[in-house]
């Protein structure tokens, strides 16, 4: 552009502008700010919507048309002393909507703060070039707009070159002349206060008989007014006044009738109704908790039995553990069921020396541990009996027998020992705690897939530090869930324990 300093309106501000000539509105200018252009000057664009790095924002002071050219706006603000402290190269006029309607390019200004050691107050003025002025207004917040000098004294020349000093009217203010008089009709001029205290007064002095009173109104119910006396104590007018003598006379006879607040002994009420599921009314008590009677009241005593019995007895929505269950048909390796399983001996090395320890009644084993099991006949045909092996079984189980050996010398066929086992109910993870230490025993011949988890946990009523085996085809479901939690990484990192099975 030619000049070096200058004012653009912003394309939103052009089309905003150019609607308001159209719909034959105004625009309301509202704020104007000013920013350090990030440190240097720059170019403005039409297309801006805010200035570079604004500093300050405050309202405008005044949105003026200059007077040597009708299409000329000129906005001024008025920065304080109390802010400061940075340079002054962008200046932005914004509407009541907060978007920018022009931007402009400013000549470098410091603007100090006081602890700087100076302090002034700033006026910054922006003008811009629109096609009709009418079509742009100001909106003012008076409590905040600082005025600037060169306003101040426009107005007060304006001021006292006028000679717009009218007299006072009935219909306007200005200037008049003062009187004492107290008798005068005059409209022009304005009583002093000596002529106000002469007139109240005369007021005060003056005085009516009672017949030179009209237009007074009748007392009633409904508003103030002169009325008639009445003795009567069984009148119901409603526009006369009861004497002092008529009051006393009823308040006499009340006096002799007995208080509001009198007692009656029980046999003088009559006519009381007895208390029913329909109405209000005296009842008898019972003292029962089996009766059916729905015309009686029970007693506390009553009430309180009930409620012991309540007490003692299981919440309605209360649940049992599979193993509070009687009389139920267990799944197949399920909570509760039985098994013929082979269980291994324990072994302990005492010099060099192995030795198996015996298999106590109701022993706690995981169900890896244990294999299932059953009985066939020798080719023979005699009375021998052998087992074969079906699998591991998934849970805790107790032992139903017991197992002692003497065995020193331990060979693999005296190891282990076919007995009859029970599933420990668990019935639900929730029993579950402290779940840790998960490994697997058996995978698929890749290492993929684990048929079964073991881990360490402690169950509720069943005891702590128990070997738990967690199986993906156990029949109940919380043992799948706790095989699917434990694959998922819940309690840690599996472990291998045993290579993988072949296949």
């Amino acid at each position: 552009m030619d000049n070096e300093f200058y004012t653009l309106l912003t394309d939103k501000g052009m089309a905003k502008i150019a609607s308001a000539l159209a719909d034959k509105k105004q625009i309301h200018l509202q704020k104007m700010a000013v920013g350090d252009g990030s440190g240097k000057y720059y170019e403005p664009t039409s297309s801006q919507t805010q200035l570079r790095r604004e500093v300050w924002r405050g309202d405008m002071n005044t949105l003026t048309v200059a007077p040597d050219n009708p299409n000329w706006l000129i906005a001024e603000v008025v920065l304080p002393e109390n802010i400061g402290g940075w340079y002054i190269r962008e200046v932005g006029v914004f509407d009541a909507d907060g978007e920018l309607i022009a931007i402009g390019k400013f000549p470098e200004s410091y603007k100090p703060l006081l602890p700087g050691g100076c302090g002034k107050q700033v006026c910054i003025r922006l003008i811009m070039e629109v096609s009709n002025t009418t079509a742009v207004t100001l909106t003012v917040d008076p409590s905040i707009v600082l005025a600037t000098r060169d306003y101040v004294d426009s107005l007060l020349d304006e001021h006292e070159h006028s000679t717009n000093h009218p007299d006072a009217t009935l219909t306007q203010k200005g200037f008049t002349q003062l009187s004492n008089a107290t008798d005068s009709d005059d409209e022009t001029k304005a009583a002093t206060p000596k002529a106000v205290k002469a007139a109240m007064a005369e007021a005060r002095n003056h005085t009516h008989t009672w017949n030179q009173i009209t237009g007074i109104p009748d007392g009633t119910l409904t508003q103030k007014g002169i009325v008639k006396l009445n003795n009567a104590t069984n009148s119901t007018s409603t526009t006369e006044a009861a004497t002092p003598s008529a009051v006393k006379a009823a308040m006499d006879k009340a006096n002799a009738a007995a208080p509001a607040s009198h007692n009656h002994p029980w046999n003088q009420i009559t006519g009381i109704p007895d208390g029913t599921l329909t109405q209000k009314g005296i009842v008898k008590l019972n003292n029962a908790t089996n009766s059916t009677s729905t015309t009686e009241a029970a007693t506390p005593s009553a009430v309180k039995a009930a409620m012991d019995k309540a007490n003692a007895a299981a919440p309605a929505n209360h649940s049992h553990t599979a193993d509070q269950i009687s009389g139920i048909f267990p799944k197949i390796n399920g909570d509760g069921a039985f098994s013929l399983a082979t269980v291994p001996f324990t072994q302990t090395t005492q010099g060099g020396i192995r030795r198996l320890n015996d298999i106590m009644l109701g022993e706690i084993r995981a169900g890896d541990s244990l294999t299932s099991c059953y009985f066939f006949s020798k080719p023979t045909h005699t009375l021998d009996k052998i087992s074969n092996k079906m699998g591991t079984l998934p849970g805790i189980w107790r032992t139903c027998t017991a197992a002692q050996t003497d065995i020193t010398d331990i060979t693999d066929e005296y190891t282990e020992v076919n007995m009859l086992v029970q599933r420990i109910p668990v019935g639900n993870i929730s029993r579950v705690l402290n779940i840790r230490n998960p490994y697997a025993n058996y995978t698929t011949s890749k290492g993929e897939e684990y048929s079964s988890i073991n881990f360490t946990c402690d169950i509720d009523d069943v005891g702590s530090d128990i070997l738990f085996t967690a199986s993906n085809s156990d029949p109940e479901e919380y043992g799948r869930q706790l095989f699917e939690n434990a694959a998922n990484g819940m309690y840690g990192e599996i472990k291998p324990h045993i290579i993988p099975i072949s296949g």
